[in-house]
């Protein structure tokens, strides 16, 4: 039955590799894998609780603003009111441009199966990052006050910086608001940063196709590590469609198993499954394309 599969859906020899990404890291952690770590531990951690609990913003002191446009009192007091939100917002940029450094350092690393094998911590760290990324992005498509907060910003900064010290200058709002305005901001960071520095993306592909291998192989500890194995896998399948100039989706173009991958979704049920379907129909660039196979869009619910 597995050879037939195989034939059917394509197989990778890294989908036999097992990562276990729950529980202690073997061994002492060094170089780009412990940056990793730390990057996670100082700056994507807090990043996401941040955004997490970013709730309202500053929608009521902007709705009343806005209806009293010609008080200047309240346009003052709605603009120190998001200060601190402006800040944290910044603060996500500057995570997202970290954090493309670090997936940049640990992509050398995992080029073969053979590294796969033999230096799983890469492989588990650039997963971390990855679902860190997954998960930001998902928080920040449900936040909409963010983007709310940053466009009152950058709509009063310059009448009120004749009485307040800007958290952010003009310029560096410029750039700000480009990334937040992104629907999934840090993959589009990575992304860029990929495709800008000519990165080969084929390591995020194995690792798709290892995480689908481990689902398939019931090689997971339990239900929480497998489905957070099955989000790495579609954060995966979402960077490399967006740096792969032919995307993730065209079996004669892409390493990635798709059939596979979408067939796997389908052992987990409910909120979680259709999460991920969407995920991959929708934060990809290229599933729309006609050389998306007809047999993986029906996989994914279409």
């Amino acid at each position: 039955m597995g050879a037939l599969l195989d034939t059917l859906l394509g197989s990778d020899p890294v989908m036999n590799v097992t990562v276990p990404f729950d529980g202690e890291a073997a061994g002492e952690q060094t170089g780009p894998v412990a940056e990793a770590l730390a990057y996670l531990e100082t700056q994507g951690r807090p990043a996401l609780e941040a955004i997490k609990s970013y709730g309202n913003g500053g929608q009521e002191y902007i709705r009343h603003a806005l209806s009293n446009q010609k008080d200047e009192q309240a346009q003052l007091t709605a603009f120190d009111a998001i200060s601190p939100n402006i800040k944290t917002i910044q603060s996500f940029h500057t995570a997202a441009e970290e954090l493309a450094r670090r997936i940049m350092a640990l992509l050398p690393r995992l080029n073969a199966v053979a590294q796969f094998q033999q230096d799983p911590n890469a492989a588990r760290a650039l997963g971390e990052l990855l679902l860190f990324m997954y998960e930001f992005d998902g928080c920040k498509m449900q936040t909409p006050d963010l983007q709310n907060d940053f466009s009152f910003y950058r709509r009063v900064l310059s009448k009120a910086s004749q009485h307040r010290t800007p958290p952010v200058t003009e310029a560096e709002a410029n750039v700000v608001s480009m990334f937040i305005a992104q629907a999934v901001p840090l993959t589009a960071s990575v992304a860029t940063v990929m495709v800008n520095e000519n990165a080969d993306p084929t390591p995020v592909a194995k690792l798709a196709n290892l995480c689908c291998g481990m689902v398939q192989r019931s090689a997971t500890s339990g239900e929480g590590e497998r489905l957070k194995v099955l989000t790495v896998m579609v954060a995966c399948i979402v960077l490399y469609d967006r740096v792969n100039r032919a995307g993730a989706f065209n079996p004669s173009a892409s390493p990635v198993k798709m059939r596979r991958c979408a067939a796997i979704l389908g052992r987990i049920e409910g909120a979680d499954r259709d999460l991920l379907r969407n995920s991959i129909k929708y934060s990809t660039v290229h599933y729309s394309d006609p050389t998306t196979p007809d047999g993986v869009r029906s996989l994914l619910g279409d």
